[in-house]
């Protein structure tokens, strides 16, 4: 009877062990689980942040491209103003002369006069026009400049996010005694913006 009651008592004491056991390793599966889910999130938004990163990227090349492309038109005006002022020099130059010995013929000095007054407006039109395409190329560069700050603060905002997740992740696993998934170290640890 004493052998039996033994026995009893130590399939019972091994039962017991085994669903501790049993309980202990579905929590960690559970655990395991859990984590696996999370890294797997934390990949997925870091894949996304670098999308994001990759449009900003684009989209700041093509408005440097833009600039540069205004900047061109720009000098391209300058020269036509300069060469507009230089012929304007040269029609005040040959009024003046004509003044101090004026045709005795007024049809050609009438011609000249026409001549430049066209000229004067041409100049006054170039000038316009150059005034304008600064303050439109102004106007979008600002544009395009808040467009790609927002889009950056987002992205920095997001890195932030994700790194403060990661950090909190890597505090639990640690704190429970895990071992850290080896993704875990490609994801970005923290993002910085340097002042304009």
């Amino acid at each position: 009877v004493d052998m039996d009651n033994q026995k009893a008592f130590f399939y019972e004491k091994e039962f017991a062990r085994v669903q501790k056991l049993k309980s202990l390793y579905d929590r960690l599966h559970a655990m395991f689980n859990e984590k696996t889910k999370f890294l797997a999130s934390l990949s997925h938004q870091v894949k996304q942040r670098e999308e994001q990163d990759n449009d900003i990227a684009s989209n700041m090349k093509s408005g440097e491209t833009a600039i540069l492309s205004l900047s061109k038109d720009l000098s391209d005006l300058n020269e036509h103003l300069k060469a507009s002022k230089s012929l304007q020099g040269g029609y005040y130059l040959l009024i003046e002369l004509l003044n101090k010995n004026p045709p005795s013929n007024e049809g050609p000095l009438q011609s000249i006069e026409l001549q430049l007054k066209l000229a004067q407006q041409q100049v006054a039109d170039l000038a316009k026009h150059r005034h304008d395409l600064y303050i439109t190329a102004t106007r979008n560069e600002t544009i395009k400049k808040n467009k790609i700050k927002l889009k950056l603060e987002r992205f920095i905002n997001a890195r932030e996010d994700v790194a403060k997740r990661r950090r909190e992740f890597i505090a639990n696993s640690t704190m429970k005694g895990l071992p850290l998934p080896s993704g875990i170290n490609n994801i970005p640890r923290k993002t910085t913006i340097r002042s304009a």
